[in-house]
């Protein structure tokens, strides 16, 4: 199968030339390093430590080299960048609106990452197991599927914006390191086992009213294992 090369921090890299689409899709296809002895992880591999920017990669071809357009990115495929154990930080681009099912999932040395506000959609798994300690949430974003964040065991902070309507099972099960979490007044739903085993999240504001709260649909077993013994609204308390 045809070949394109990528050139990333001076080592070269061999990708299959028909995953080649002006879109993230690219990368999806296992990068092999060209030299030998190279390290080959999942999907992707980089250098332990390196911090991956798209618009820093450039492609090789017959020797012409060209820029790689990252405006041209608007998703990030299914298993994107999954089992990916070397990514330690990543930014991903203005132009991408949605993350797709386990695009980082099994990232566990993902410390960092930026998404940006054009990002709509983000899916199933799509961070299950990575490392990071905080994450802020696209502002457009209405959705936290299922999953999204379960075993993210380092996960302290996590800011969920305004637009979010329904949080999914077992979104942040796992998260064993969460304190606290704001949920937004429009959320109307929290799936099963949403935040279970977040054992030491002992506060939950919830920026609605009582009577607003009482309105939700809660999972079953949504804040199981969890040591919050109330939520507080903003007119008073809700006994867990």
């Amino acid at each position: 199968m045809s070949k394109i090369n990528i050139t990333f921090k001076g080592k070269k890299y061999a990708i299959d030339k028909s995953l080649l689409a002006g879109a993230m899709s690219s990368l999806e296809g296992a990068l092999v390093e060209l030299e030998q002895g190279g390290v080959v992880a999942g999907n992707a591999t980089f250098d332990d430590g390196v911090t991956l920017t798209w618009d820093q990669l450039k492609l090789e071809e017959n020797g012409d080299y060209y820029g790689y357009n990252a405006s041209s990115i608007s998703d990030i495929s299914i298993d994107g960048f999954y089992n990916c154990s070397s990514i330690i930080s990543i930014t991903i681009p203005s132009s991408v609106t949605t993350i797709e099912t386990a695009a980082f999932k099994n990232c566990y040395n993902l410390m960092n990452i930026t998404i940006p506000d054009s990002v709509m959609e983000i899916g199933e798994e799509a961070f299950q197991g990575c490392y990071f300690t905080n994450i802020i949430l696209p502002r457009n974003l209405t959705n936290i599927s299922r999953y999204t964040f379960t075993d993210c065991s380092n996960l302290e902070t996590i800011i969920i914006p305004d637009s979010v309507t329904s949080i999914g099972d077992s979104a942040f099960c796992g998260c064993s390191k969460l304190t606290s979490v704001v949920i937004p007044d429009g959320v109307t739903s929290i799936g099963d086992y949403a935040f279970s085993n977040c054992n030491i999240l002992t506060s939950i504001t919830y920026e609605g009213t009582v009577a607003e709260w009482n309105t939700i649909q809660n999972g079953e077993n949504w804040n199981y294992m969890v040591p919050a013994t109330y939520v507080q609204c903003s007119d008073g308390t809700v006994e867990l």
